[in-house]
């Protein structure tokens, strides 16, 4: 659906970047906000993060994320001259 540009929720993404950014310019966001941003402008809550991961000084996700190349990629997660720190390693 997003490769076809069918899915509502993703067009809502690009249709309305600016307009979000104004509004939540700086503000760190969790995922009850992804949530309620997403369902006040009709735009996927998932999308927006990812969106929003390349502008972020911090990003927080699971440990697998990290240790699988091909997810690394498919996130576009740089781990080259950048701090990682695992929580709760015993996991790995």
């Amino acid at each position: 659906m997003v490769a076809a540009r069918t899915c509502q929720f993703h067009t809502g993404i690009e249709s309305r970047r600016v307009e979000r950014e104004r509004e939540h310019n700086g503000k760190v966001m969790d995922i009850e906000d992804l949530l309620k941003g997403g369902q006040a402008s009709t735009s996927c809550p998932y999308y927006m993060a990812r969106e929003r991961q390349a502008d972020a000084d911090i990003v927080l996700l699971p440990y697998n994320y990290i240790i699988d190349r091909k997810t690394r990629e498919a996130q576009n997660i740089v781990l080259k001259n950048n701090i990682v720190i695992f929580d709760e390693a015993h996991n790995i």
